[in-house]
């Protein structure tokens, strides 16, 4: 029990430090832009702005789906986009930079986003009677996404989500991130 509680004290600090060294201290101006992409796409999604979205993606985006045994890629995105439109909408949104890594052309970028939504009558979690139709609830996502830079601008080219915590969320169960 005590070997059990030394290590998750451990892993909090570590996380906590790790987490608080990429917001705490300056960035470079390479983390920054690298940063400034993601925050940029993300406000596409705000905005219900498919068009401008698919601009901050390479032609080579790809990612593991998370319900077929496939990738995901740049021409499957507008229909994941309206599929996930179709049952939420997006009321708020936060994004926490964990580690902002750029190597040359090339970054790696691991964040949390929470967003608060509500689910039309559609969703499947309101008709599986998790959630009511406009209930709010927030969700946290770990994301880990990486860029490539090509003619000075950072393009998506794959990443992946950890859905985890989402999901316990949505079944009202704790989740320790």
């Amino acid at each position: 029990m005590l070997k059990t509680l030394l290590i998750i004290l451990i892993t909090a600090v570590f996380a906590s430090a790790q987490t608080n060294g990429v917001v705490s201290t300056q960035l470079t101006k390479a983390q920054r832009s690298a940063w400034q992409s993601i925050e940029n796409r993300w406000k596409t999604w705000q905005a219900s702005d498919l068009k401008k979205m698919l601009t901050y993606y390479d032609p080579t985006f790809g990612r593991w789906n998370s319900q077929r045994n496939k990738l995901d890629t740049l021409e499957g995105r507008p229909a994941s986009w309206e599929a996930i439109k179709k049952v939420e909408k997006l009321v708020s949104l936060k994004l926490e930079p964990v580690s902002i890594e750029v190597h040359g052309d090339t970054a790696a970028i691991h964040y949390i986003s929470y967003e608060t939504v509500t689910f039309t009558a559609e969703a499947f979690l309101v008709t599986a009677g998790k959630v009511k139709a406009s209930e709010e609830i927030e969700i946290p996502v770990r994301w880990s996404e990486f860029l490539v830079k090509k003619k000075g601008k950072w393009l998506f080219i794959g990443g992946s989500r950890d859905g985890t915590c989402s999901i316990f969320k949505l079944h009202r169960l704790a989740c320790n991130q």
